[in-house]
């Protein structure tokens, strides 16, 4: 799970409505996901920043040709074909109103957002987070956090930490963001290997943390 740089902002229409609720510190908007005018633009800027890939588990989850600039005018996403798979997620469900709350909280909240595998945002559901592994966090940093099995394609917390930070990374790892589902260990595997015997130009657009290790120890 590579670090993501959010601050390359392309809907900027949204993020100028965001701005509004939270210069003057007022709930925002209640969440309510495609029917929000905005919710197109939010996820193909997030799908900018995050290179076409789920946040968590890497997938890919739309072409890149979807995601170039010339897909934005005058601040807000044009192409209105469906262009990418997963769904709008927050970080941290406690910052999103629950249908009961007459307002809403921080639902639009563009620090809290990424897109993620539909299948990895039902498993994380309302789960607490830790925000040691969240990828846009200021410390937020893969390669002094993460290690990663090159048998097993398992992504474990670095040894190197201290045992408390190392239990809160493999909590995260393994019950929250899902990046260790068998059915994603066999999807990394599948892929390396398959980089390994072939040439890696047409493989290495998923899963570009797992490369990076895999590389590193091959080096060594």
């Amino acid at each position: 799970m590579k670090k993501i740089n959010k601050t390359q902002i392309l809907s900027t229409k949204y993020k100028e409505w965001e701005n509004k609720f939270e210069k003057s510190n007022e709930p925002h908007q209640k969440y309510n996901s495609t029917a929000n005018k905005y919710y197109r633009d939010v996820v193909m800027n997030l799908l900018f920043c995050q290179k076409g890939l789920c946040a968590y588990t890497e997938v890919q989850l739309c072409p890149q040709d979807a995601i170039i600039r010339t897909k934005w005018n005058d601040g807000l996403y044009k192409d209105l074909d469906k262009s990418f798979n997963g769904e709008l997620e927050h970080f941290d469900e406690t910052l999103k109103s629950k249908r009961k709350d007459k307002k809403g909280k921080k639902d639009w909240l563009w620090s809290n957002f990424f897109v993620v595998d539909s299948d990895t945002n039902n498993r994380k559901g309302t789960k607490k987070v830790d925000y040691i592994l969240k990828p846009d966090g200021a410390d937020y940093n893969e390669l002094e956090l993460l290690d990663y099995n090159t048998d097993t394609h398992i992504f474990v917390a670095n040894l190197s930490l201290p045992e408390e930070k190392r239990d809160k990374i493999n909590y995260m790892l393994n019950e929250v963001l899902g990046i260790n589902f068998p059915n994603l260990i066999d999807k990394r595997k599948n892929t390396i290997m398959k980089a390994i015997e072939f040439g890696t130009e047409c493989y290495e657009i998923e899963f570009p943390t797992a490369f990076k290790f895999y590389n590193r120890k091959l080096k060594r």
